[in-house]
């Protein structure tokens, strides 16, 4: 008996290119597959040339056949520095890669991890708690894209003292614009951070009420090539500077929106100027007062010079002021009034 009679029958044909589909579909899965754990082995391999400690195991991959979806599990990642190791664990990562979107990987953080900052002073400990998280990665490194989602955030910081940072949401986007090695003119990075009702009441009694901020930015000339107090003094000392528009701020009653100008000074302070349309700033200096951040004679100086500047806003009838704000000398001041000192940035340097 030969195979001529069966190839004749037109439900063997379909049957034998549904077995040779399948067949491809699953060669190239495991194809894919091995692609995606080469790929974060020279990523994790790239980090430890940094500095970075990297672990974790490779679980479960699943998705099969629209997608390559490989559970990384005991996931560690420490970043050594003189002023302290930081480190994180998370006992589960999903890593998504999907051919239906070739230049996009995600990676879905897990709804809690732990975080652990050794200092000299002490051991700072900590529990994250998401309700969903994800960092997505698009493109390559260069004209690449970043994007971060977190949802209803939740950190408790257990020692030294108990601490409960909460949000609504935060999410970050950062897009590598692809221009490198020009001058200071150029942007390199453009992107926003925003974040919905934050309170750290056990912080600041500042804070015992909602924050709800956006900001733009695009950063100009060559970003640092790493968050570390000496790549941030090269960007600076070859002019780098960001440029945010809008910036928007909601505390309360009080309300802020405005563009500006930042780089750094010397001492690793913020260094910027801008302008602002302020609301509510009579609430929000009576709220300063209140929480000791500003006494009692200076915000009854800042009240007296914004209130003698300021107009009736025609949509809600209240005071409002349009005035420059500026941050130098360790200090933010509102027009000429200074109002609350600003830290320098806690930004670690290599060991």
């Amino acid at each position: 008996m030969t195979l001529r009679p069966l190839l004749r029958r037109p439900g063997v044909i379909a049957l034998a290119l549904l077995l040779l589909l399948a067949a491809g579909m699953a060669l190239f899965w495991g194809m894919a597959r091995g692609r995606v754990l080469d790929t974060l082995a020279a990523e994790a391999d790239a980090l430890r040339a940094q500095g970075w400690q990297i672990a974790y195991r490779v679980g479960d991959t699943g998705g099969f056949p629209l997608a390559v979806e490989t559970e990384l599990t005991e996931v560690q990642i420490l970043r050594p520095g003189p002023r302290g190791d930081l480190a994180w664990r998370g006992d589960r990562v999903t890593l998504t890669w999907s051919p239906l979107r070739p230049n996009s990987t995600s990676v879905g953080l897990p709804q809690d991890s732990t975080l652990k900052l050794a200092t000299p002073h002490g051991p700072l400990t900590g529990r994250l708690r998401l309700e969903d998280g994800e960092i997505r990665l698009t493109g390559p490194r260069a004209g690449g894209r970043l994007t971060v989602t977190l949802a209803q955030p939740l950190l408790t910081l257990e020692t030294p003292h108990p601490i409960i940072l909460r949000a609504e949401r935060l999410a970050l986007d950062l897009q590598d614009l692809g221009a490198r090695g020009r001058d200071h003119l150029v942007a390199t990075v453009q992107g926003s951070l925003m974040l919905e009702r934050f309170t750290a009441p056990q912080v600041t009694p500042l804070l015992a009420e909602p924050l709800t901020a956006s900001v733009g930015l695009t950063v100009m000339g060559d970003a640092p090539a790493a968050v570390t107090g000496s790549a941030f003094a090269d960007w600076r000392d070859a002019g780098g500077t960001v440029e945010i528009r809008p910036l928007s701020l909601a505390l309360g009653g009080f309300a802020l929106e405005g563009e500006g100008t930042l780089t750094l000074d010397r001492l690793m302070r913020p260094l910027a100027a801008g302008t602002a349309k302020v609301r509510g700033f009579v609430e929000g200096i009576d709220r300063l007062i209140a929480v000791g951040l500003v006494t009692e004679r200076d915000g009854r100086l800042a009240r007296l010079l914004l209130s003698a500047v300021a107009t009736t806003d025609p949509q809600t009838g209240q005071p409002s002021l349009s005035v420059p704000v500026t941050v130098q000398d360790g200090w933010l001041l509102l027009g000429p009034s200074r109002l609350v000192p600003v830290p320098p940035l806690p930004l670690p340097d290599p060991a």
